[in-house]
């Protein structure tokens, strides 16, 4: 089969971080860049060819051509490419023939629009920036969320974060969607609003609306204690409760200090109405530890505690180092993350640094390539056919498998009732009704589309 072309059109890091995906999962990326080049070039330091890390992070594995819409160039590689990825306005997709009426009326591939607000609706045509973005999509009213001053402002979290998350659902869709067109020859566009998906990543605050008409604030009060950043003697290290054993192992880790079996102590309840006291006495204990050394003490008794780690200590880290997580895109040149994913070969290689302005332009300009061969069956959902089994708990893994239920897999969870998911378990039942395991809305939340059995 031909191998997979990616043509990327975009300006920022979601169609930029969607498209180094895809291209450390095997496809051929090629970015198109005007004469003026990528605004991403010039965000932050600058590297050996005048383009900026973020950048050359965002980049590698992929071949950049200079091109404008109406060029030979730019007509051909759109019109070859299996998947096209762009963040353009919808006049702007429309102008150039990348909009939904456009894709469903041409050739059978993939398009991919991440834009801030969709490409349809009243605001599909306005402008915005991450900080945008993360207020228009409710997650920056939910920063910082362990303050209880209602004074302080909403807080936007560092870095591009909410349209890196974009960039990893658009690429994993955008792959999905690809093996069905590859069957029924259909072709597909896929409209990614980066609010709606950063609105649907908050967790607990939708299913805390819609089942309990609670707002969550970003100065609201944790009702698992503890749940904070302590400091110890050379650093600090966060940690959090969630279960009542995990409590009584840290009082275990603690001495069992007298304070500990004082009745205000005994659950979660009694721990939430007195969390000052709780965190200032385990502030006390925790301030003799080196940083490292009660890491790894709390961990051996499955406490969940992590180091607050500086870039620095990142770097350094044997852990990272012994997964490979850090590598150089070439000999000697500066060390980028490397994949995420590590599979039986190992982590997917650094293929080609990032590309320099115009560099693959020669190359590209007399190559001859017809698009990977697709079929005649009748459309269906992308995953359809595939069987997913979910052995997973609370957060990571069944967000991960209720997307592949979206996208048409058969996902059966698999469930004990002695020990049932920590989700199924929290108080996120409709005002009136009594609680019970099939009422939480956390649970109920992040488990649609899937079977279960016990």
């Amino acid at each position: 089969m031909t191998e997979l072309r990616v043509v990327e059109l975009g300006r920022g890091p979601a169609t930029a971080w969607a498209g180094r995906l895809l291209g450390e999962h095997g496809t051929d990326v090629v970015k198109i860049e005007g004469p003026e080049g990528d605004p991403l070039r010039t965000r932050g330091a600058q590297v050996a060819d005048g383009s900026s890390g973020y950048f050359h992070a965002l980049n590698l594995g992929k071949r950049g051509v200079v091109a404008q819409p109406g060029d030979p160039l730019f007509t051909r590689l759109v019109a070859t490419a299996d998947i096209v990825i762009h963040d353009l306005s919808p006049t702007e997709a429309a102008r150039i023939g990348l909009d939904a009426a456009s894709t469903e009326a041409g050739e059978a591939r993939v398009v991919l629009s991440i834009t801030p607000f969709g490409a349809s609706g009243p605001h599909a045509g306005y402008v915005a920036e991450e900080l945008t973005v993360s207020n228009a999509g409710g997650w920056a009213s939910l920063c910082p969320t362990t303050s209880r001053d209602p004074e302080r402002p909403p807080l936007k979290v560092f870095g591009d974060q909410c349209a890196l998350m974009s960039g990893v659902a658009g690429a994993a869709v955008a792959l999905a969607t690809h093996r069905e067109v590859t069957h029924s020859g259909i072709p597909e566009f896929i409209d990614l609003s980066q609010q709606d998906y950063v609105a649907s990543v908050l967790e607990g605050a939708i299913p805390g609306y819609s089942y309990t008409e609670q707002v969550m604030l970003r100065y609201h009060e944790r009702p698992l204690i503890p749940w904070r950043i302590f400091d110890a003697k050379d650093g600090a290290v966060f940690m959090v409760c969630v279960e009542q054993d995990q409590w009584e192992r840290l009082v275990e880790l603690m001495g069992h200090p007298d304070w500990a079996d004082l009745p205000i102590f005994e659950t979660m309840e009694g721990r939430s109405e007195n969390q000052d006291l709780v965190h200032t006495l385990v502030q006390e204990f925790v301030a003799d530890w080196e940083t490292m050394e009660f890491f790894h003490a709390a961990q051996a008794r499955r406490i969940c505690c992590a180091p607050v780690m500086s870039l620095a200590q990142l770097s350094s880290d044997p852990h990272i180092a012994e997964r490979g997580f850090l590598r150089p895109d070439e000999p000697g040149g500066p060390r980028f993350l490397a994949s995420a994913v590590v599979g039986e070969a190992g982590r997917a290689p650094i293929r080609r640094t990032a590309p320099g302005l115009a560099r693959h332009s020669a190359e590209l300009r007399d190559e001859s390539r017809t698009r990977a061969c697709q079929g005649d069956a009748a459309r269906q959902l992308p995953l359809a056919g595939v069987r997913v089994l979910d052995m997973t708990w609370a957060w990571a893994g069944p967000f991960a498998a209720m997307n592949l239920a979206h996208l048409g897999a058969d996902v059966v969870r698999l469930e004990s009732s002695s020990r049932p998911d920590l989700y199924r378990r929290l108080p996120f039942s409709p005002v009136g009704m009594e609680p019970g395991l099939n009422r939480s809305g956390m649970f109920n939340q992040w488990h649609q589309g899937k079977r279960s059995v016990g």
